[in-house]
């Protein structure tokens, strides 16, 4: 890994600590209510991750206790409530959150037993293999956790899963994504289910997950197929040349060019491919990552479907990801397109807006289908990622908490 380089300068940065500053102090006390309270997406385990790297950053500022304060309400609301396996809403991501501060002592050994329970059904929520609720977002957590034999273990289990789950075709490997599994709006569009090409809900993020394992030397030969299958069926998904995106949302649908963003489209598709090629010993597949990369850098802003900050699917995700590929290549253009992407995430900065000045534009909690500008202060869509973004376009710190995003290998 090549050492971290902050991209912001003067004025550009001192907006930002100026913005990191607002956020950490409304979301001080802040508790999350509601389902998934305890989650590293969307509650107090993913604010905590934002007061961790607050101390690395500036240690002996207090937020150290503020970061421990926010993971014990975590802690607590999962030792109370029911809450499922997955990394994103579950008690595995809440554990993820707690490995990635670097605790003391170990506190996740009844996860790594609850994970190994659930793996070793025969077919555990059977075809969902995506990173956000399936078998990807499992794996993410067991790399965090090797080398322990356990990890070991549930990657062995995870592949295996894989392994059985797994569509074979001259084109390669890929995973099907069945009707049950989807929306009522992407079931009425698909109904017999959809093969994804998202990073957040598709193929893309099982072969970041297979690249991981690869290089971490788990899985063996089975692995090592899987990721090489993966990668050729993903490429040949590639759209035209005249096309906005160079990959959709979809595989096989046409006129369906992706917004540019992690969760769908071609910035995070090539953090997959720099992931695989690295693992593989293949510069091809990095080369063809940091093209993609580029490409996004080059598309103009009203057509990258970019509305608000989120690191899911916003302007700080975009500076993020381009900023982490310009550490990994060196390249001065990706390194100008993160600093751009930085700065319109300030410029989406309102004075009125809660949470340290920023709305997400998504769901209306209660109700279905509709989506509007919401007070939001997780890390997924809402302050709290917008934070983690900006500080590593100013810090010296390594933002190693994007392994949850598979932007990085372990």
């Amino acid at each position: 890994m090549r050492p971290w380089r902050p991209v912001l300068e003067e004025a550009t940065a001192a907006r930002a600590r100026e913005a990191i500053t607002a956020i950490a102090d409304a979301l001080a006390e802040h508790q999350v209510s509601g389902p998934g309270a305890a989650s590293l997406a969307g509650g107090q385990a993913g604010i905590a991750l934002l007061y961790r790297f607050l101390d690395l950053d500036q240690p002996n500022a207090g937020f150290a206790a503020r970061a421990e304060q926010h993971i014990g309400w975590a802690m607590e609301r999962v030792a109370t409530e029911e809450m499922d396996v997955s990394l994103y809403g579950g008690f595995t991501g809440t554990a993820m959150a707690i490995e990635l501060m670097a605790p003391s002592e170990d506190v996740n050994e009844d996860t790594d037993q609850a994970l190994a329970d659930h793996l070793a059904l025969e077919h555990p929520a059977d075809g969902l293999y995506e990173l956000v609720s399936g078998w990807s977002g499992l794996a993410a957590y067991a790399l965090e956790r090797l080398p322990r034999p356990s990890a070991v273990r549930s990657l062995e289990r995870i592949i295996e899963h894989l392994d059985r789950a797994k569509e074979s075709s001259a084109a390669g490997i890929t995973w099907h994504t069945p009707p049950e599994q989807l929306l009522a709006s992407q079931r009425a569009e698909h109904p017999s289910g959809m093969y994804n090409l998202g990073l957040a809900h598709g193929v893309p993020g099982v072969i970041a997950v297979l690249a991981a394992m690869t290089k971490a030397g788990v899985g063996g030969e089975r692995a090592s197929v899987l990721l090489e299958g993966g990668v050729r069926w993903l490429l040949a998904q590639e759209l035209p040349p005249s096309a906005t995106s160079c990959f959709g949302y979809y595989a096989g649908v046409e006129g369906k060019e992706t917004r540019t963003a992690w969760c769908y489209g071609d910035l995070g598709i090539a953090a997959v491919l720099l992931s695989a090629g690295e693992a593989a010993g293949r510069a091809d597949r990095t080369e063809h990552g940091r093209r993609l990369a580029v490409a996004a850098a080059r598309r103009e802003a009203p057509k990258t479907g970019v509305i608000d900050a989120a690191i899911c699917h916003g302007a700080a995700g975009m500076g993020l990801l381009l900023q982490r590929y310009f550490v990994l290549s060196g390249d001065d253009e990706l390194r100008a397109a993160a600093q751009a992407w930085y700065a319109r995430t300030l410029t989406l900065r309102g004075a009125d807006a809660p949470f340290g000045g920023y709305r997400a534009f998504g769901p209306v909690p209660g109700v279905i289908g509709k989506l509007d500008w919401i007070a939001d202060p997780c890390l997924l869509t809402g302050s709290a990622g917008i934070a983690l973004a900006l500080l590593a376009g100013v810090s010296e710190v390594a933002p190693s908490w994007d392994r949850l995003l598979l932007a990085s290998l372990r």
